[in-house]
């Protein structure tokens, strides 16, 4: 699938979140994750797959919105390691990377050596890895998107929008044949 650039090294502005597909494409997915989130870890694995079945006729947007509570104490710290990847062109893998193994990185206090495990296996720049984890601008980054969430009153994840339209929980599961009734 193609990248946006938005996935590409520098942010541009710090509002710009982070997107896979094509900016022209017919179904445009927004996604509102929390990255310590169960039920954004199974979400998704879902939707990974069908953006491998529709492919270029989707954009997907990734917006962090780290949610403030006692069981979704590294989330935020999560979302600073797949800012720090994005600022390599790794963004997305570290996204796919952090959710997939949700589980394993939230039942233990050594988080932030894990993410930093997965930088090494996604061979970026430790170092420059390392700093933007702990930068001002990777923390304005994921500030913006979780501003851009409050302002659509959002105080739940995930949060999915199609075309604009914000799904109901229990659309989730139909995200493929909402997409296939668009594309025809």
């Amino acid at each position: 699938c193609a990248v946006a650039a938005a996935q590409n090294g520098s942010f541009g502005e710090e509002t710009t979140p982070m997107s896979v597909g094509r900016a022209n494409a017919p179904v445009k997915i927004e996604v509102f994750y929390d990255l310590q989130c169960p039920s954004c870890s199974t979400f998704h694995s879902s939707l990974r797959e069908i953006e491998k079945k529709y492919g270029d006729g989707l954009l997907i947007t990734f917006w962090q919105f780290p949610l403030n509570i006692p069981a979704h104490d590294k989330s935020f710290m999560a979302a600073r390691a797949v800012e720090a990847a994005r600022l390599q062109g790794k963004g997305i893998e570290m996204l796919d990377l952090n959710l997939l193994n949700e589980r394993k990185w939230t039942a233990t206090r050594r988080a932030q050596e894990i993410f930093f495990g997965y930088a090494s296996t996604l061979k970026l720049k430790s170092r420059e890895f390392r700093d933007d984890f702990e930068s001002d601008l990777v923390i304005r980054r994921i500030m913006s998107d979780s501003e851009h969430a409050k302002s659509l009153k959002l105080t739940s994840v995930p949060n999915i929008f199609v075309n604009g339209k914000q799904l109901e929980p229990k659309e989730f599961g139909n995200l493929a044949a909402i997409i296939e009734q668009i594309v025809r």
